[in-house]
């Protein structure tokens, strides 16, 4: 059984426009609708696109200290409560779950707070929105993380 989500006007337009296409037509219906709703609300892709690359290696090479895995790394850049959250503590304030408390669990809260440290993170380093910081190398010590910018010039603004 298949429950769609979608209305009997998209119904008629999926089987009268996408009847000849090979099945799935869209293999991820959830990161379809997100790009649709950024789409709708103009959003900047270039930046989007390399915010979701930078937090995404900086998740990836800290993963042995925060010990998530893809499923965590998904809600980078997806939709429910805990994006919500997210979206609004991913350039300032303390991540709080605030009116979520009766969704999310201490677990969460504390994913939360180190996911959003990630989409900061690569925010300030795009802050001029011009993608000057083209990586991130993640190392460490027993006391700290450093982190090298890789970039064609100095990358002053988001230093």
């Amino acid at each position: 059984m298949t429950i769609s989500t979608a209305g009997l006007r998209e119904g008629v337009f999926f089987q009268h426009f996408w009847n000849d296409l090979p099945y799935p037509v869209i293999p991820d219906a959830r990161r379809f609708r997100v790009r649709n709703v950024a789409r709708i609300y103009r959003y900047h892709e270039s930046h989007a696109n390399h915010l979701r690359f930078l937090a995404g290696g900086l998740f990836e090479q800290l993963q042995p200290l925060h010990g998530y895995g893809a499923a965590e790394r998904e809600l980078l850049h997806n939709v429910g409560a805990i994006i919500a959250l997210l979206t609004r503590y991913h350039s300032k304030g303390m991540p709080q779950q605030e009116d979520y408390e009766s969704l999310l669990t201490r677990a969460d809260e504390v994913l939360l707070f180190r996911l959003a440290a990630f989409l900061r993170l690569a925010e300030f380093l795009d802050r001029g929105r011009t993608a000057a910081v083209d990586d991130v190398l993640v190392s460490r010590d027993d006391d700290f993380v450093y982190l090298t910018l890789i970039a064609d010039q100095y990358p002053a603004v988001a230093i």
